[in-house]
């Protein structure tokens, strides 16, 4: 060993990088044991050829093998089970079916024949599917879509899709105020979508798995008899299908005039002058006028099967005659009017159950007999399934929980939801203070990808102004004002608005200097551009 001279020193530094490198050597030798399980330095070296063939242990595995296992795990492979194509099925289906189970794993796949007499089928064969999420839907629903068209076999339409320009509709008005938009952006989203292929009689149903036990396609044809069942407010209070009526709302306070069941006469009635329009088309037709003055004169004595024979009677007699505005006065008249002696729960019970018997009924022979388009029938019926679950007397007023069950009804069977149907729905909802109910279909409206404009603002604004609610005011100031202001292209400002926005501010009880400022502003700019 070399000896250093007595003069030579050695510094801090260099004892410390010493100390270090026979720390780093030593470790590994200091803490192990021979108890350790650890890899031998050589074991191929040690050992023989023949005991390395017969121990399988002693086989030398590359390090690299073992980590590629730790690090990329075999997969489970998702398979969904292919349901047998029914008999007399288009062959294009065997097609879809393969790319929905094995290219989307799309699972649950069922075949489902809605029964013919149902008066709102018009598919032959619905295919139910289960997607994992909304961006699920979408994306399946976009690749089957483009599927169709590859294989030629005519148009194809598609219901459920968000709108893009809505999207981007949303995304300005995020910018232009984000702290209002803050909590209300995201995603384009839809839990529910319909492929139709105009050609044939089927149609894909793609859910979410919420969405597909909300709305039980599968138990489809059961649909008439729970709309006519007048016992369903003693089911299970936690199914999502029906809603329990707050009895408070049925009171003899409020007085009703005749001129406010006009209002209904409608899908969408903005103004008296439309109503006296729709009461005119009476007149076209005198048969059916005169059949509908004996259903208004409805009376204890009053027989419907004998009022529904007499009503064939005539539309197999004139069917040639008859047109879509008859068809929407008789039915309209089924569906509103009501005798005085109803003055109970359990009589206007009784009063929708025939009301929705008769509808239907008469829709299905006016199916059969008119050449009236089928979609212009079936929205005409949706309407008036809608404004029979009113009834109102001088002094009785309730509304039958069963129209959540038709609304659900119209969206099962595809009838498509206008802007005029969502505007009457609104006008129930908010004759009987179901604020909340109006508020979430509002929304849909947005969702939807419908652009709102100021007939729409102005609608929903005189809603909350006649109904003197003050929660339901300071909800719409904040919010659906809000919304209005965001609009993007902007809108003016509107003096019939502004009247609205006034009476509204007139409900709020608390008030100060800085409250609800932009509305004041709004109502001062629709004076003085009305000067």
């Amino acid at each position: 060993m070399k000896s250093f001279p007595s003069s030579f020193r050695i510094s801090s530094h260099f004892a410390c990088r010493i100390h270090g490198y026979s720390l780093r050597h030593l470790s590994y030798r200091f803490f192990s044991s021979k108890s350790d399980a650890g890899p031998q330095d050589n074991p191929a070296l040690d050992a023989k050829p023949s005991e390395l063939e017969k121990s399988p242990e002693g086989v030398i595995r590359p390090w690299y093998v073992e980590y590629a296992e730790r690090t990329f795990p075999k997969r489970n492979v998702f398979t969904s089970e292919i349901p047998p194509l029914p008999e007399a099925a288009p062959e294009f289906l065997q097609e879809v079916l393969k790319a929905l189970s094995n290219q989307y794993l799309v699972s649950d796949l069922k075949f489902i024949r809605p029964n013919a007499d149902q008066p709102w089928s018009t598919s032959d064969l619905m295919l139910l599917g289960t997607c994992n999420d909304d961006g699920h839907v979408i994306s399946v629903t976009r690749g089957i879509s483009q599927k169709l068209k590859d294989l030629k076999i005519g148009t194809v339409q598609i219901q459920g899709l968000p709108n893009l320009s809505r999207q981007r509709i949303l995304n300005r008005r995020a910018l232009k105020r984000p702290e209002a938009w803050h909590n209300k952006m995201s995603t384009q989203k839809t839990n529910w979508t319909c492929i139709h292929p105009e050609n044939y009689n089927v149609i894909i149903h793609l859910f979410t798995k919420e969405a597909r036990e909300f709305y039980q396609l599968e138990t489809i044809d059961q649909d008439l008899q729970q709309i006519l069942s007048e016992n369903h407010e003693n089911e299970d209070s936690s199914s999502t299908s029906f809603r329990q009526v707050n009895k408070k709302k049925i009171s003899s306070e409020r007085r009703t005039s005749p001129g406010d069941r006009r209002k209904f006469h409608t899908s969408c009635m903005r103004n008296d002058s439309i109503a006296k329009e729709n009461a005119s088309f009476t007149k076209s037709l005198n048969p059916f006028e005169e059949a509908r003055r004996m259903y208004l004169a409805y009376d204890d004595r009053f027989s419907l099967e004998s009022f529904s024979d007499h009503v064939k009677s005539l539309l197999d007699r004139l069917a040639s005659e008859v047109s879509v505005q008859d068809v929407n006065t008789l039915l309209t008249a089924v569906a509103l009017s009501a005798p005085p002696s109803i003055n109970s729960l359990e009589s206007s019970r009784k009063l929708v159950s025939h009301r929705i018997q008769l509808l239907t009924s008469l829709y299905t022979s006016i199916q059969k007999t008119t050449p009236i388009d089928i979609t212009e029938l079936r929205r005409i019926l949706s309407k008036c399934l809608i404004c029979s679950c009113m009834v109102e007397t001088s002094d009785f007023h309730y509304l039958d929980p069963r129209i959540y069950k038709t609304e659900q009804l119209m969206y099962r069977h595809g009838i498509s939801m206008t802007v005029k149907s969502y505007m009457l729905i609104l006008n129930v909802f908010a004759k009987y203070n179901r604020w909340k109910d109006v508020w979430i279909r509002w929304s849909k409206l947005t969702n939807i990808g419908i652009l709102l404009d100021e007939d729409m603002y102005c609608h929903i604004f005189r809603l909350v102004a006649e109904s003197k609610n003050e929660r339901a005011a300071i909800y719409a100031l904040s919010n659906i004002f809000e919304d209005m202001l965001s609009q993007s292209p902007e809108l003016a400002a509107s003096k019939d608005i502004a009247v609205y926005l006034s009476r509204c501010l007139d409900l709020i009880s608390f008030q100060n200097d800085n409250s609800y400022r932009s509305v004041h502003k709004y109502i001062q700019a629709s004076k003085s551009r009305g000067d």
